[in-house]
Order: C-alpha cells, then structure tokens, then sequence
C-alpha cells in the first residue's frame, strides 16, 4: 500500500527525489518478504554454513598434512621369518603329539589330580615328583613318606584302572602299572592327533597359513612400494616353497604318529 502511494509523488518529483523515493519502497518490499522468517532461523542457517566450512578446511588441512608426510619405508622381506614362525607351529605341535601318544603313560596324568591331606587339598605334583617308567609303568617319587597313603587313594579314587604299588628297593616311591590300551583307545588317539595337525596348519592363528598369510601381506607392502615386479615375484615363490616345506614336514609327523600309535 505504501509503495503505490508513493508512486504519484515519483512522477512529479525531482530525479534525486524520485530515486531516494524507489530505494525506500525496495527496503520496505524486502522487509515484508523477511518479516515472516523468524530471527533464529536466519542465526541458525549462518552457524550451520560457518561450521561446515570450518569442517571443510580442517580436512583440506588434514590431507595437505598427510600429502606432506614421506612415504613408510618398506624393507625386502626375509623368508627367515617365516622359517621361524612355520618351526614355531611345529615344535608346539610335536610336543601336543608327544602327550597325545603317551596317553595313559603321561605322567601329567597323576600330578594334576587332587589329593586330601590334613593341610587341605593339594595336587600330586605339590607333594611327588612324577616319572614314566618305560612305557608300562609310571614312578611316584614322594618328598614326604607321611602323605604316601594319600596318593595311593588319590589314585585309586580318579578312576584310571590303576592300582600303585610300594617300590620295594625305595620305600618313598610307587610303582603304578599302566592299563594295556585298546584298540579303540588308540583310535581315539590317533583322532586326536589328527585333530592337532590339522589346527597346527589351517588353524586362524599360529598355524602354518596363518604364517604364510602374513608374510604375503608384508610382500604385498613391497609391491605397493613400487619394487621391481621381478623382485615381489621371487619372494612370493620363497614363501610358497617355505610353506610347502613346512606342511609336507607336518603331514611327516602326523603319519608317523598315527603309525606309532597302533603299533603301540
């Protein structure tokens, strides 16, 4: 309303007049398309632009940053490593086998088992000192003749089929004659150990893939480093070699513990 009075007046007015005049009713034509925006709309929309441009130049800045950091040195792998980690999973896995095939000749057998004194429960192994004897009998050495009663029915009591006797030649020490194994018995070893072998090298850690994998990940790092493709493609074949090695030797100790077992 305001804008079409003022329109008789621009026509008869001087230029000077009639220009300040236009200017007005444009402040009042933009005032009234503002009025309905409330203030804090208009304060939010200019922190939200200031903020995301604040945003924008501190990842700008985080990329320069990186962009000026030298490239990570990357050193020629050495197939030793993987010799050593690959001898690692062996040398875990012979002494697994190693208790496999004892079975009951085990001396661990006795020494975790529980024995009730007058000082309260304590194991074999806190008061005797356990040995194989040959491969049918196990040695109880006892520190203390006074608990040697105890274990003989800490023994008896576990259910093993074993009956300890009083070595005559040492009166601190028992003989405990092993059952003879079944054949049953020793296909459930020979399982077992199968079982052993087969985690010690496909098993997701301290297996020999878990090894090769990891070196073929440091040689991965060698090629994104740009060394020669000639160089990556040797070191690559040195580690299957290595792995080949290491698994036939594997399949070598799992075929001469199964042989050992039934033959036993």
């Amino acid at each position: 309303m305001i804008a079409r009075r003022l329109l008789p007046v621009l026509r008869t007015a001087r230029p000077g007049l009639r220009a300040g005049a236009g200017r007005a009713a444009q402040a009042i034509a933009v005032s009234r398309t503002t009025a309905g925006t409330p203030t804090s709309l208009v304060s939010r929309s200019f922190v939200a632009s200031a903020c995301a441009l604040k945003k924008k130049d501190k990842k700008e800045a985080k990329k320069e940053a990186k962009a000026a950091e030298p490239d990570e040195v990357v050193d020629v792998y050495d197939t030793k490593e993987l010799e050593q980690s690959c001898q690692a999973v062996l040398d875990k896995l012979q002494a697994k086998i190693k208790d496999l095939r004892m079975g009951s000749a085990n001396p661990k057998l006795l020494s975790e088992l529980d024995v009730q004194t007058d000082d309260g429960p304590m194991k074999v192994s806190d008061l005797a000192f356990v040995s194989a004897k040959g491969a049918k009998q196990l040695l109880v050495s006892v520190y203390d003749q006074a608990y040697q009663r105890a274990i003989v029915q800490a023994i008896q009591a576990a259910n093993l089929n074993m009956n300890p006797q009083a070595d005559p030649k040492n009166p601190q020490a028992l003989i405990v004659p092993l059952p003879s194994t079944t054949k049953q018995a020793r296909e459930e070893i020979v399982k077992k150990v199968k079982a052993a072998c087969d985690a010690a090298k496909t098993g997701p850690r301290e297996s020999l893939n878990a090894a090769r994998e990891q070196a073929l990940k440091k040689v991965k790092l060698m090629q994104k480093a740009a060394y020669p493709a000639d160089t990556v493609k040797k070191i690559e074949k040195d580690v299957e070699r290595v792995y080949k090695q290491y698994a036939k030797t594997l399949a070598d100790a799992q075929d001469a513990a199964r042989t050992a077992v039934m033959a036993a």
